[in-house]
């Protein structure tokens, strides 16, 4: 697992392992991807920042997530890479409650299962103050583990995240995956702590492994 700032325009190639890429250009996006209300909408829209677009996620109060349905097997396509930079965090403390659950910005990998809500999901997240790497059981839900993927104060340029998703899996639930990926979701909330934070998102990629 790896992170890596960019600065100005950089990119990185496509390479021969390369499965899915999804990228932010218009509006067109939210045809595939469909928003998941839970307490209020946040407001997505398509931005754009020294020529190159990107989602932006602004949130006030709010929590609704916008979600990819896409199967495939965690085994042959395990490494996940996105960008993303946070704007503001919502206002909170580090411990682990109902009432703290809102991050400057989420990444949901969710697992099938049936009824879904009840499906294994790893949400990485990026949060001012929680230690990165730590891993934890979301207050809400046992079947969904969080990972910090990033920590500190965003508005520094745009952060490439690279994560074996696999690996990742096997950390959080102390277990092989026995199902396959049933999609992914971002977001950026502030419901539970009635505050604001903003995210923007660009650039997903989906590889093989290993």
């Amino acid at each position: 697992m790896s992170a890596l700032i960019l600065t100005g325009a950089a990119r990185l190639g496509f390479g021969d392992d390369l499965w899915k890429r999804f990228e932010f250009l218009d509006s067109g996006v939210f045809e595939t991807w469909h928003e998941r209300v839970m307490k209020g909408k946040v407001q997505y829209s398509i931005d754009a920042q020294d020529g190159v677009r990107f989602l932006r996620a602004t949130s006030v109060q709010t929590a609704s997530a916008l979600v990819l349905p896409l199967k495939f097997s965690v085994q042959e396509y395990p490494r996940l890479s996105w960008e993303w930079e946070v704007m503001r965090f919502p206002e909170k403390t580090t411990e682990i409650s109902k009432e703290n659950d809102d991050y400057g910005a989420r990444v949901y990998v969710i697992f099938t299962g049936f009824p879904l809500f009840n499906a294994k999901c790893i949400e990485y997240i990026w949060d001012e103050k929680m230690p990165e790497g730590m891993v934890f059981t979301s207050p809400w839900k046992e079947n969904i583990r969080f990972i910090v993927a990033q920590s500190g104060a965003g508005g520094q340029g745009w952060v490439r995240e690279e994560r074996n998703v696999h690996e990742d899996y096997v950390k959080a639930f102390g277990e092989e995956p026995k199902r396959k990926i049933w999609g992914l979701a971002l977001m950026s909330d502030s419901d539970n702590t009635r505050s604001s934070a903003e995210a923007w998102f660009r650039t997903i990629e989906i590889r093989k492994g290993p």
